[in-house]
């Protein structure tokens, strides 16, 4: 994955991995290579978020979420 996303490109990679979770495991496994097809430069963070939810990792979840509260600020209008 490169080093920086885009707050839509988070927002793509969040509402995939839930999506992703709502799927049954056969269907997961086809969405999940559908996203990777049609966004290759996203899919290692997709992998990244799911394989943290099937190990329970949450150090991961921490890391990813500041990323995510870094983008989402970085992109703010200031007031």
């Amino acid at each position: 994955m490169r080093g920086a996303v885009t707050r839509q490109e988070w927002i793509k990679v969040e509402a995939a991995f839930h999506q992703a979770l709502s799927l049954t495991a056969d269907k997961r496994d086809t969405f999940v290579a559908g996203f990777a097809a049609r966004e290759p430069e996203l899919a290692s963070l997709l992998h990244s978020l799911l394989a943290a939810d099937a190990d329970g990792d949450h150090r991961l979840f921490d890391e990813l979420a500041a990323l995510a509260h870094s983008v989402l600020c970085r992109c703010r209008p200031r007031q």
